[in-house]
């Protein structure tokens, strides 16, 4: 028995398999251009502060006031996707560039 996934196009379900190749197909039309592929890395504080350049006081304060990205724990430490960190900057810099 085939699964069924309803869209919210308001059609009638069908099968998952035969949507997925519909929309690889209609990509494949599509010029997207490169992929770009982003390694995830996870950093500690130490090399948090060195990317953003500010204290380590500044940043805890940023964190507390949700205006720089949370961190995680993993394995009892304290981390930082690489991925929120640059975005966070690219955010500050278009910011700053449409001032």
């Amino acid at each position: 028995m085939k699964h069924l996934q309803t869209f919210d196009t308001g059609k009638q379900a069908q099968p998952v398999e035969a949507a997925l190749s519909k929309s690889q197909e209609s990509s494949r039309k599509k010029d997207v251009g490169p992929r770009v592929v982003t390694k995830l890395e996870f950093w500690r504080r130490r090399r948090v502060l060195e990317r953003v350049g500010c204290s380590s006081t500044t940043l805890h304060r940023w964190v507390k006031d949700e205006f720089f990205p949370a961190p995680i724990k993993i394995g009892g430490i304290t981390r930082w996707r690489s991925t929120d960190v640059d975005g966070w900057m690219q955010r500050m810099s278009d910011d700053a560039e449409a001032a």
